[in-house]
């Protein structure tokens, strides 16, 4: 990730905050966790899952 950060701060010529950069790779991972169990418990609750639509 620093070798990513380093180049686009190259590129760009804009600083990248690693806290900010932290945070939202917290947060996205946090929702993606919500999304996937919230999505479990509504096919098991439902009967449903995504190969009723093949």
């Amino acid at each position: 990730m620093d070798e990513f950060c380093a180049a686009y701060e190259k590129a760009s010529g804009l600083a990248v905050n690693r806290n900010t950069l932290k945070y939202c790779d917290v947060f996205n991972s946090y929702k993606s966790t919500a999304i996937v169990l919230a999505n479990g418990c509504r096919a098991t609750r439902n009967g449903k899952t995504h190969q009723e639509v093949l």
